[in-house]
């Protein structure tokens, strides 16, 4: 089998939506994924994650919401 040449990584697979988009977009399908969470709703299953939960997860490099809504991000 051919080497693996990177690894894409998202904090949490949630829906699973970022990691299917971003893997179709890559040329070389010789590409692992990571992720520190799943949801056990996840539509994709990283190669390689730590947790698992159903519950919501909010990590400490996100800001809060109300700080967003000030700023006027939406998400």
């Amino acid at each position: 089998s051919p080497e693996m040449l990177g690894i894409l990584v998202d904090d949490i697979s949630d829906t699973g939506k970022v990691f299917l988009a971003t893997k179709d977009k890559l040329y070389n399908r010789n590409i692992k994924t990571a992720s520190l969470y799943i949801k056990l709703t996840t539509l994709y299953m990283p190669d390689y994650y730590v947790y698992s939960t159903s519950n919501w997860v909010t990590f400490p490099w996100e800001r809060k919401e109300k700080d967003s809504v000030k700023a006027g991000w939406t998400f």
